[in-house]
C-alpha cells in the first residue's frame, strides 16, 4: 500500500467514524433492501449472525457498527463503503 493510498484509508475511516450511527444504519437498510440478497447470506458471507444484521437494519439503535464489518457489509452488497455515509 503506498502512502497515498494509507492516507486515503485513514481519512475514509475518520469520515466513517464521524458519521451518525443512524445515517450509516438507514443506507444499510436502503441497500440491504434494494439488493433483494437474503438475510442469512448477508450474515453468512461477513461472518455475523443473522440477529446481528437486524440490529444492523433498525436506526434507532444508536450503536456503532464496526468499520470493518461496514467494509464486509458493502462488498456483499456490491457498493462503495462511502455510500453507507452519504447524507441525503
Amino acid at each position: 500500500m503506498s502512502i497515498q493510498e494509507q492516507k486515503e484509508l485513514e481519512k475514509l475511516i475518520t469520515d466513517y467514524n464521524s458519521t451518525d450511527p443512524t445515517i450509516v444504519k438507514q443506507n444499510i437498510l436502503k441497500y440491504i433492501d434494494l439488493s433483494g440478497l437474503r438475510i442469512k447470506h448477508i450474515a453468512d458471507n461477513i461472518g455475523v449472525t443473522m440477529p446481528c444484521i437486524y440490529s444492523y437494519r433498525q436506526p434507532a439503535k444508536r450503536h456503532a457498527i464496526a468499520f470493518d464489518i461496514a467494509v464486509k457489509l458493502a462488498n456483499v452488497l456490491n457498493i462503495n463503503i462511502t455510500q453507507l455515509i452519504e447524507q441525503y
